[in-house]
C-alpha cells in the first residue's frame, strides 16, 4: 500500500501541474502554492489508502457491507441521500454565483482547465467520503437488523456461537473507527485545501480578496461535523448497547468461580476492557477528534486566513 499512496500522490501533482505549472509565476507565494500542491496531491492519496483499508476488511471477513438484500437496499437508500448532503455545500454556491472564481483563472495559476479539474476531485472527494459514511451506516444497519445471533446449527454450541458473534462485534467495531477516522482526515484535508487555494488566488488577484472567503471554510466545516455526527453517534450507540449485551453473557458464562463481589467485578472489567467498552482517555480524544477534525480545520482555515 505503501507504494501505492507514494505513485498516486505523484500522479496528483502530474494531474494538476500538467504544462509549466504554478513554479513559474513570481507573483505568488512559494511557500503558500507549495502548501496547496501538497494538500491537493495528498487528497487522492487518502482515498486511495481509505478504499484499500475498507476493501481489505470485506476481503478478510466480508464485514463492510451488510449481507441481507433489505439491509442492503437500506445502505443504498443512505447513499444517496449522503451523497446529495455532500455535495451541497458545493453546489449551492455554483447555483447562487456563478462566477466565484476570476475569469482569468487558468492564466493566474498556469494550471490548465483548473474548474474543470477541481470539478472532478471535489466528486471523487464525495463519493469517497459517502462510502465511508456508509460504512459506518451498514454498521448501526447490521447491529440493528441482527444485535445478537442464535447457533447456526445443531452441532454450534451456545460457546462456539458467543465466541462467533465477539469476533464479529469486534470486527465491526475496527470498521466503524477506521471509516469515522478517514472520512473526518479527508474532510479536513479538503477544508484546509480550500483555505489553501483562497491564499493563492488572494495573493493574485488582490482585488478579489472574498474569492472563498474563510467564514466559508468554517460554515462548512460546521455542516461536515454534523454530517459526521449524525452518521456516526447512532452507529456507536447501537455497538455500544449490543458490546454491553456482549459483556453480560461473557461475564455469566465465565467458567472461573467468583467468590467475591470484587473478584467478579474484576472479571467484568476484564471484559468491558477487553470488547473496547472502558476506553482510556487517550483512545476517547481520539475519538472526539476524528468527530470534531472538520471544525478543527476549520477553525484552522479562519485563523489562518486571519492572519494573512
Amino acid at each position: 500500500m505503501p507504494i501505492a499512496c507514494v505513485l498516486t500522490f505523484v500522479a496528483s501533482l502530474q494531474f494538476l501541474l500538467e504544462g509549466p505549472g504554478l513554479n513559474s509565476l513570481d507573483i505568488l507565494s512559494a511557500r503558500q502554492t507549495r502548501l496547496w500542491h501538497m494538500l491537493v496531491a495528498f487528497e487522492p492519496t487518502l482515498w486511495l489508502a481509505s478504499l484499500l483499508s475498507v476493501f481489505g476488511d470485506f476481503k478478510r471477513n466480508g464485514a463492510v457491507w451488510p449481507g441481507p438484500g433489505r439491509e442492503r437496499l437500506a445502505v443504498v437508500f443512505y447513499a444517496v441521500f449522503l451523497f446529495t448532503m455532500a455535495l451541497l455545500p458545493t453546489i449551492v454556491p455554483l447555483l447562487a454565483r456563478p462566477s466565484f472564481l476570476p475569469a482569468n483563472v487558468d492564466a493566474l495559476t498556469e494550471v490548465p482547465h483548473l474548474q474543470a479539474k477541481m470539478f472532478v476531485l471535489n466528486c471523487l472527494g464525495s463519493v469517497v467520503s459517502v462510502m465511508l459514511a456508509c460504512g459506518m451506516l451498514s454498521v448501526h444497519i447490521q447491529l440493528v437488523g441482527r444485535p445478537l445471533r442464535n447457533p447456526s446449527s445443531a452441532e454450534e454450541t451456545a460457546t462456539e456461537s458467543l465466541e462467533r458473534e465477539v469476533l464479529r462485534y469486534q470486527q465491526l467495531r475496527a470498521q466503524l473507527k477506521r471509516c469515522l477516522g478517514f472520512a473526518g482526515t479527508i474532510i479536513s484535508v479538503s477544508i484546509l485545501t480550500v483555505s489553501a487555494f483562497n491564499n493563492v488566488l488572494t495573493q493574485a488577484a488582490p482585488p478579489q480578496p472574498d474569492v472563498l472567503p474563510s467564514m466559508a471554510a468554517m460554515s462548512f466545516g460546521i455542516y461536515f461535523t454534523g454530517f459526521l455526527a449524525i452518521v456516526y453517534l447512532p452507529a456507536s450507540k447501537t455497538l455500544s448497547e449490543v458490546g454491553e449485551a456482549l459483556a453480560a453473557q461473557l461475564v455469566r458464562r465465565s467458567p472461573g468461580a467468583r467468590a467475591t463481589w470484587k473478584q467478579w467485578s474484576e472479571e467484568q472489567q476484564a471484559v468491558r476492557t477487553y470488547l473496547g467498552l472502558e476506553g482510556s482517555a487517550l483512545q476517547e480524544l481520539q475519538q472526539g477528534l476524528a468527530l470534531l477534525s472538520p471544525f478543527v480545520a476549520s477553525l484552522s482555515a479562519l485563523i489562518l486566513g486571519a492572519a494573512r
